[in-house]
C-alpha cells in the first residue's frame, strides 16, 4: 500500500469505516483521482506524500507517519490542516479528501431519459474539410445559442463547435466530473482565498447544469455599462430582445409547493426579524417537477437550457451543429474566417465562413483570441475577469428537513443595507457538500450524519475587484484576490442569515469560515461575531459567472465586434461590460439576439 492510499485508508477509517471496506475506498479514491486533470492528479500525489510524511512533523511537532497517529493526535492533524492558515495546506488537504468523500456519500444515478438532441443530431451532415459557411459560431452556451437560431430562421447557413457533449442524467459526482470544465477544478495561481470557480464546457455551455435563475439586469449596474459604452442600456436598449428570451425559455415563477424546504426555513425566519421581501426567483423551468438537480444536469430536460429551448430551432431551420469539435486555429482575411478545427475522433478539417462568433465564455474565448492574436486589442484579451463570489450558512433544525427535495435556489432576498449582496438559496447533497463543510473530523461526521436536518441559504457578491485569465498548458489559471469590502459585504451577510436561521428555530449554525469561530448554537453566541474580522483568506466560497474578459469597450466594440476585425465577433459573458447585478444568463442571451439582428443585416448587404 502506498502512501497515499495508507493515508486514505486511515482517514477513512477514522471516519467509521470498517477496516476492509475502508482499504477498498481508498484504493477506489486513487483510481478516480487519476482521472482528474494531470496537473491535478499530480499535485494530489505530492500532496498525499506530503499529508503522510511532512504534516504531522509540520503541523504537530512528530515524527510519525500521518497514517500510524493514534485516533487522538489524527483527528488533531485534521484540525489543524483543515483550518491552517496557510491556504496551500488547507488546498492540499481539501485535495486529498475529495474523492474519499465523493464516495463515501455516493448517491444512485438517477433514471436516464434519452436527450431530445439526439434525434436531430443524428440527421447532422458530417462535415467536409475546406466547408463553407456564411456563420460559424464557436460555443453553444447563452452566447451562442440564441444568435444561431436566429440567424438559422433568417435564412442563413450556420454552423455551431461546440468542445463538449450533451448533459445527460448523473449522479452529482458524475456531472462533475464530466459536464464541468476541468472537472470543476478552475483556480488562481494567485490570490488571497481559494476560490474555485465553477463553469460547464458542454453542448448548451453552462446552461443545461445552472441554477435555472432568470433574472433582467438592473438598472443601477447598467447605468455603469451606459458610461462605459456609450449606450443606453438603462433605457430599454434589450427590452424587446429581453421579452424575446423569457417567452422562448417559459421563465416563470414555480409554485411554492415545488420549493425546498430551505427558502421556507429561511423566509420564516426573516419574517420573523421583521424583514419583508423575500421572493420566489423565476426560473426557465415551466415543467419543473422540483427534482432539485439543476446544477447536476436536469434528468427530465425540463429545464429550458440552450440545448432544449435554442439549439433545436437552430437544427430546425437548416444549423448545423457539431459536439466534440475544438478550434485551434483562427485567421481572418479581407473576405471571412478560416478556423481549424480538431475532433474528438482526430479528425482535422479546415472551415471557412464569412463571419465567425466567438461565444466560448469567458474563459474560453480571451484564450482564442490571445492564442491567435486576434484584432488590435487581443493583449487585453482575458483582464477585467469578474466573477461572483458565493457563500452559503448551514443550520441544524430541530425536525427533518431534507434540504435536497424541491427546487433548491427557489428563494430570493434583498437586504437594503446590502445592496450588492444577491441572497438565493441553495442546497447540495452530501458529496459536495461534505468537501467544503467549515469543519472537518468528527465535526464534520456530526453534520453529515444529521444532514437530513440541515438547511442552507447561500448569498453571492457583486464583486467590486477584477483579475485575470490566462491559459498554460491547455488549463485556464486565474489571478483573482477578493476585494476587501466584498469580504466585509459577505461576512455581514453570513451573519443575516445566522440570525434568520435562529430566529425560525435552529439548533446550530455554520458560518462558511475557516480560521475563526464558525459553529453558534444560540443567537446569543452570534451576536459576538464581528464581520469586521473576517478577512478573505477565512472565507469558504466558489466563484460563478465569470464575465468581462473581452468586454465591449475594451477588446469589442458596441457591435460585438472585436477591435480591428471585419469578420469576427464575440457572444458570450466575455463581453459584459461589467456586472448586470444578477445572474447574468438572461442579459448574455439577450445581447446575443442583439448581435443576430446586427449581423443579419450586414450578411444581407
Amino acid at each position: 500500500m502506498n502512501a497515499g492510499e495508507a493515508f486514505a485508508r486511515r482517514w477513512l477509517i477514522a471516519r467509521g469505516c470498517a477496516p476492509v471496506r475502508a482499504g477498498a475506498l481508498a484504493m477506489a479514491a486513487g483510481q478516480r483521482a487519476r482521472r482528474y486533470p494531470r496537473a491535478v492528479a499530480l499535485l494530489r500525489a505530492a500532496g498525499l506524500w506530503l499529508i503522510e510524511f511532512v504534516f504531522p512533523r509540520l503541523l504537530l511537532g512528530r515524527w510519525r507517519r500521518a497514517s500510524r497517529l493514534d485516533a487522538t493526535a489524527f483527528e488533531e492533524l485534521e484540525q489543524r490542516a483543515h483550518h491552517a492558515g496557510r491556504l496551500w495546506i488547507r488546498g492540499i488537504y481539501l485535495l486529498a479528501r475529495l474523492p474519499l468523500w465523493e464516495l463515501r456519500h455516493a448517491e444512485p444515478p438517477p433514471r436516464q431519459t434519452p436527450h431530445p438532441l439526439e434525434p436531430l443530431l443524428a440527421r447532422v451532415p458530417p462535415l467536409t474539410d475546406h466547408a463553407e459557411f456564411d456563420v460559424i459560431v464557436v460555443g453553444s452556451g447563452a452566447g451562442g445559442a440564441p444568435l444561431a437560431a436566429d440567424l438559422a430562421a433568417r435564412g442563413h447557413r450556420v454552423a455551431i463547435l461546440e468542445a463538449g457533449g450533451l448533459v445527460q442524467g448523473e449522479t452529482t459526482a458524475g456531472a462533475l466530473a464530466h459536464y464541468y470544465l476541468n472537472q470543476g477544478f478552475v483556480g488562481g495561481a494567485s490570490g488571497n482565498a481559494l476560490l474555485p470557480v465553477m463553469l460547464g464546457r458542454n453542448v448548451g455551455g453552462t446552461t443545461p447544469i445552472n441554477s435555472a435563475t432568470c433574472l433582467e439586469p438592473q438598472p443601477p449596474f447598467l447605468r455603469q455599462w451606459d458610461r462605459i459604452t456609450g449606450l443606453p442600456f438603462s433605457d430599454g436598449l434589450l427590452s424587446g430582445e429581453l421579452a424575446r428570451v423569457r417567452e422562448t425559455l417559459g421563465v416563470c415563477v414555480p409554485d411554492r409547493k415545488l420549493l425546498g424546504a430551505s427558502g421556507e426555513i429561511f423566509e420564516r425566519g426573516l419574517k420573523s426579524l421583521g424583514r419583508e421581501g423575500a421572493y420566489v426567483l423565476p426560473r426557465n423551468t415551466p415543467a419543473c417537477e422540483g427534482l432539485g438537480r439543476c446544477p447536476f444536469g436536469c434528468p427530465r430536460f425540463h429545464k429550458r437550457s440552450t440545448d432544449i429551448a435554442f439549439l433545436p430551432l437552430a437544427l430546425q431551420r437548416g444549423g448545423v451543429l457539431y459536439p466534440g469539435a475544438r478550434v485551434d486555429r483562427i485567421a481572418e482575411s479581407s473576405t471571412g474566417v478560416q478556423l481549424h478545427v480538431r475532433f474528438r475522433d482526430g479528425q482535422r478539417l479546415s472551415l471557412r465562413a464569412r463571419k465567425c462568433v466567438l461565444a466560448g465564455g469567458a474563459l474560453g474565448t480571451p484564450q482564442l483570441i490571445r492564442a491567435n492574436r486576434l484584432g488590435s486589442h487581443w493583449r487585453a484579451a482575458g483582464d477585467h475577469l469578474k466573477v461572483h463570489p458565493a457563500a452559503k450558512v448551514l443550520a441544524l433544525m430541530p425536525d427533518s428537513v431534507h434540504g435536497e427535495r424541491g427546487i433548491a435556489q427557489g428563494m430570493g432576498y434583498q437586504a437594503p443595507e446590502l445592496p450588492r449582496i444577491a441572497f438565493e438559496g441553495i442546497f447540495t447533497p452530501k458529496s459536495t457538500v461534505a468537501p467544503v463543510l467549515p469543519c472537518a473530523g468528527a465535526a464534520a461526521d456530526y453534520w453529515m450524519d444529521h444532514y437530513d436536518r440541515a438547511a442552507s441559504f447561500g448569498m453571492m457578491a457583486l464583486d467590486r475587484g477584477s483579475g485575470s485569465v490566462r491559459w498554460t498548458g491547455g488549463q485556464p489559471v486565474l489571478r483573482y484576490a477578493l476585494h476587501a469590502d466584498d469580504v466585509l459585504d459577505l461576512a455581514r451577510g453570513m451573519k443575516l442569515m445566522a440570525e434568520a436561521f435562529f430566529a425560525a428555530g435552529a439548533e446550530c449554525v455554520l458560518l462558511p469560515l475557516i480560521g475563526l469561530r464558525n459553529e453558534f448554537i444560540t443567537a446569543a453566541q452570534l451576536a459576538d461575531f464581528s464581520p469586521a474580522d473576517v478577512r478573505a483568506h477565512h472565507l469558504v466560497a466558489s466563484g460563478f459567472h465569470p464575465q468581462g474578459t473581452a468586454g465591449m469597450g475594451r477588446v469589442a466594440d458596441v457591435d460585438h465586434r472585436l477591435y480591428g476585425c471585419r469578420h469576427i465577433f464575440v457572444s458570450d459573458a466575455s463581453l459584459l461590460p461589467d456586472t448586470p447585478g444578477v445572474n447574468p444568463q438572461l442579459t448574455i442571451m439577450a445581447l446575443s439576439l442583439r448581435l443576430a439582428g446586427m449581423m443579419d443585416t450586414e450578411l444581407a448587404s
